[in-house]
């Protein structure tokens, strides 16, 4: 069930949203106030989509303040294909606002909870249109998104799928002297990767032996991540 949160400053939920080089972190204090104002803070479980492929138009745009969603498409089939991880701080639905006959995909959470601004997709139109600061940092969003999905693509072997797919959540994971602490499933992981459950373990056991990763239940920490300097 969701439930509006309490209204809180920009700076507030900025220390919160704390992802540098994203979407809100890089906005001004007074965009972000605009945006706060413009919309509504909701919180969604595991599994809720913030956006549906099905649907033929959106009608909000949410900027992730706390947890993960996977942006991801899904063939007549049902094989599923995912297109990013979207991590506090960043936006989806963005896309659609900008060019309507943009395909939508679908963005479902894929932590515990997450916690939105959901912003009505006609309002989000007028903002982008009036504050150019929002219009940059929009497309240097879309432009981190772009590159992560052409290094996701040219990761041809499943090996490089799966460590793109784990520096992706390592973007958000906890850091501490043992390395980034990660909370997926490897039934998720392989989601991420593209590959079956199988073929997953398989490439774990092999990192773990080179020291790579250690696993536990539901968590990984990556021993070897580096943050790129522009937060993708």
């Amino acid at each position: 069930m969701a439930f509006a949160a309490v209204r809180t400053t920009s700076r507030a939920i900025t220390r919160e949203a704390d992802m540098p080089g994203t979407f809100w972190d890089s906005l001004s204090e007074s965009s972000r106030t605009i945006l706060l104002t413009s919309g509504v803070q909701r919180v969604w479980p595991r599994g809720y989509h913030l956006t549906s492929q099905d649907r033929v138009h959106i009608e909000h745009v949410y900027v992730i303040l706390e947890g993960r969603a996977r942006a991801y498409t899904t063939t007549p089939d049902g094989e599923e294909t995912t297109l990013d991880v979207l991590h506090q701080g960043e936006v989806a639905g963005e896309l659609e606002v900008i060019d309507p006959n943009h395909r939508l995909a679908s963005v479902a959470v894929v932590s515990r909870r997450a916690r939105v601004l959901q912003i009505p997709a006609e309002r989000f139109h007028e903002i982008v249109l009036s504050h150019p600061d929002v219009a940059l940092e929009l497309l240097r969003s879309m432009a981190q998104r772009l590159r992560r999905a052409n290094e996701m693509r040219a990761a041809t072997r499943t090996e490089g799928r799966v460590m793109r797919a784990l520096q992706q959540h390592a973007r958000s994971g906890a850091r501490t002297s043992d390395g980034v602490i990660i909370h997926i499933t490897q039934d998720d992981l392989a989601k991420f990767a593209q590959a079956s459950r199988k073929t997953v373990q398989r490439v774990m056991a092999k990192l773990r032996r080179q020291g790579v990763v250690d696993t536990d239940r539901k968590r990984i920490v990556l021993r070897r991540w580096h943050r790129r300097d522009d937060g993708s």
